[in-house]
């Protein structure tokens, strides 16, 4: 799940205007563009304080939780010369999300929904870069194996002859996917954490083609070869799990050559961050290795959505930043975060929203956008990706590029 200048967050941000570090902690300087409603402006004001970014520029863009209600129109969107004519996403009808059983345990902001999101009090310690003992890299094991599992559940359910036939007659939504990672959610013991999650409406984000982040589930129709990030963040022995894959309408082969290609790089984006972890690099690293991808392929890379420190709660700083900045936090073993990057086919990675929902954002000019995200862990040698399974390696996911 992302965060606006916030994701690994996943959640709204305002654009940075100037990304600087400053001390150590970040800083940034927002526009209000952004912030039309109380809860993003107070999501703003928050923020502000703890978030890092780097110098924004038309060639450089970079990125978590996704959250619109989106379907189609007829009206073709308005796309450059180079991207298909195809409708435009709009929103649909939202369901409540499942009722959760009182035996699950509620992540902190669940239980004092009256006073909105409220994180849970955090030391000082824990607020910045902070590192994880065994035991909390235990039980972060666990959650991010709890919310890779539903995405590897999701992929079989998917594929299922019942749910092939789904999405050929129009009838494949996003609100069944969601219900489908809510159930699995809360079978294995976990509170699936987009519910009342500054008043997300549902279990997890779906974002379908343009969109790039906090896509709503709703019930409108998905059509044959659409693209659709699914984002599932669960809470699980005190700790979240966080981590998002890219799935077509109908199997990888319904996706146009053009969707295929940008998800590939979109995982190639994503590998080659993770590769480049390892004690004693900077943070900053990430945002050039995804940016230096990008570029090489002519795609663009979101920049008002980030990755972001992870275990006890959702967002932790610093934010990781997926476009180039001054980000000057050496990685520790123990670390955990995630890195999500949103690659977009138009080449600016300018983006637009929220819609109405507060939640909706889409690419400007109308150009199919990729997310793909894993939790790493910093070991002594090197990196474990957490919420990697074996659907990562398996041979035809590779060769599809990370689309199932």
């Amino acid at each position: 799940m992302q965060r606006l200048c916030i994701t690994g967050a996943r959640f709204v941000r305002p654009r940075p205007e100037k990304i600087v570090a400053m001390g150590g902690k970040p800083a940034v300087t927002m526009r209000s563009a952004s912030s039309s409603t109380p809860r993003n402006r107070a999501l703003c004001r928050r923020f502000a304080s703890t978030t890092t970014a780097a110098p924004a520029t038309s060639e450089t863009a970079g990125h978590d939780m996704a959250g619109s209600q989106q379907s189609r129109s007829s009206t073709s969107s308005s796309s450059t010369s180079q991207h298909r004519p195809r409708p435009k996403i709009r929103k649909g009808h939202v369901k409540p999300p499942l009722p959760v059983p009182d035996t699950i345990v509620r992540p902190f902001y669940a239980t004092n929904a009256a006073q909105g999101y409220a994180p849970q009090p955090l030391s000082g310690a824990q607020l910045f870069g902070e590192r994880k003992t065994a035991d909390e890299v235990r039980r972060m094991r666990v959650a991010a194996e709890v919310a890779s599992s539903a995405l590897v559940a999701l992929r079989e359910h998917l594929h299922s002859p019942e749910m092939l036939e789904l999405a050929r007659d129009g009838k494949l939504t996003t609100s069944r996917i969601d219900e489908f990672v809510q159930s699995h959610l809360m079978a294995r013991s976990a509170y699936p954490v987009g519910i009342r999650f500054h008043g997300f409406p549902r279990g997890c984000c779906t974002s379908v083609n343009e969109v790039v982040v906090h896509g709503v589930p709703d019930d409108e129709p998905l059509q044959l070869g659409d693209i659709v990030n699914v984002d599932v963040s669960c809470f699980v022995d005190g700790m979240y799990g966080d981590t998002s894959k890219m799935f077509a309408v109908g199997g990888p082969s319904r996706a146009s050559p053009e969707a295929r290609a940008l998800c590939r790089a979109t995982r190639d984006a994503l590998y080659r961050a993770v590769e480049a972890c390892k004690p004693g690099v900077r943070v900053d690293v990430i945002g050039k290795v995804i940016t230096e991808v990008a570029k090489a392929k002519k795609y663009g890379v979101v920049r008002e959505f980030t990755g972001h420190f992870i275990g006890k709660e959702l967002h932790m700083p610093p934010f990781v930043l997926h476009v180039p900045n001054d980000q000057t936090l050496t990685l520790q073993p123990g670390m955990t975060f995630t890195i999500e990057p949103i690659l977009t086919a138009g080449g600016s990675g300018d983006i637009e929203g929220p819609w109405e929902d507060g939640w909706t954002f889409v690419t400007k000019d109308g150009s199919l956008s990729a997310q793909m995200e894993h939790t790493a862990l910093i070991t002594e040698t090197g990196h474990e990706i957490l919420t990697e399974s074996a659907l990562d390696t398996d041979p035809a996911f590779v060769d599809s590029g990370g689309l199932f």
